[in-house]
Formats: structure tokens, sequence, C-alpha cells
């Protein structure tokens, strides 16, 4: 997340108007609030003890980005959850968010160097706040992405591809 907050400082500096919900609780909150204060961003950041059930699901409706600059999820739940209620994901690339999220609907940002990874998240934040289309249509192709390809008929038909392939190469 400091990336995400040192991104947010830049975007300010461009003149972008954001709000920052961080859900959740854990020792490194204390370190992310007094790294928001010496950026000069505190004010802006609501720090949440997380959100349950609709709560949850209204809070990522009434959201717009669902940054994730998280280097190592297994299984992402939370950005899909994002996606399928219309948020455009930014996430750094690698990992499952990194396979998960395409262009067309979302940011990748390049793992490459610490600077380069805060300069792509406010590049993407910038980007989307000057050009309210983009953030409607990336938000509907990132729900629509999770919709089709997160049903239990499509794992299913990729579970049985992958045994089907398994089963060829095996013979």
């Amino acid at each position: 997340l400091i990336f995400a907050l040192e991104a947010l400082q830049v975007a300010s500096q461009h003149g972008v108007a954001w709000q920052l919900v961080i859900g959740g609780y854990g020792p490194e909150i204390p370190f992310l609030r007094g790294k928001a204060q010496a950026l000069g961003i505190a004010d802006r950041i609501d720090f949440h003890m997380g959100f349950d059930g609709d709560a949850y699901r209204q809070k990522l409706k009434d959201s717009h980005i669902f940054i994730l600059p998280s280097f190592r999820e297994n299984a992402p739940g939370t950005i899909l959850e994002a996606m399928l209620a219309g948020c455009v994901p930014i996430v750094v690339d690698a990992s499952a968010q990194g396979d998960i999220v395409d262009k067309k609907f979302g940011f990748k940002i390049p793992v490459t160097s610490a600077s380069q990874i805060t300069a792509g998240i406010a590049d993407s934040l910038i980007k989307l706040a000057r050009n309210l289309n983009l953030r409607i249509t990336m938000g509907q192709m990132a729900s629509e992405y999770v919709t089709r390809n997160y049903r239990e008929d499509s794992y299913v038909s990729g579970i049985q591809t992958i045994y089907d392939e398994v089963l060829v190469n095996s013979n």
C-alpha cells in the first residue's frame, strides 16, 4: 500500500480529487497512518476496520477504482469482487492478479522499481480521473469479464479441458 499512498500524493499534485478507503486491520495500519500523515494525504483516507456482507458489497459498488499493489496473491478474491462491482482494477503485474487483469478493463503496472510502480499507479489514476467515460467503460468491462469467466460452468469447463489435456499427454 505504500506505492498506492505515494501514487495518490502524486495524483493530488496533478489536481485529482480522490478519497481512499483502507478496509482492514493489523500491525501495518499504524505505519500506514504515519506514512499518509508524512505524505500530507491522511485527511483523505478512511482507515476502516473492515466491511462485512452487504456493507462490503455496497462499499465496492460505491467505489470507482480498486488498487491492489500486492506482489503475492494466490487467490485474489477481493479483486474479483471489486471488478464484479464495476471497479477498475489497478494491480502490479505479479501473481494471480497480474494474470486476471487485462489492459482492456484495468491497469497492470510492471514490476521494475519502486519509483516506477508508484509512477505507474499515479499515471493510471490520473488517466481515469481525467476521462470519466474510460473509467465507466472499463468498470463495466471488468464486471462483464468476471461474470463471464468466473461462473461455475466456466470453472467446470476449464477443469475438464485441463483433465482432457493431461489424459491426451499421458498416453
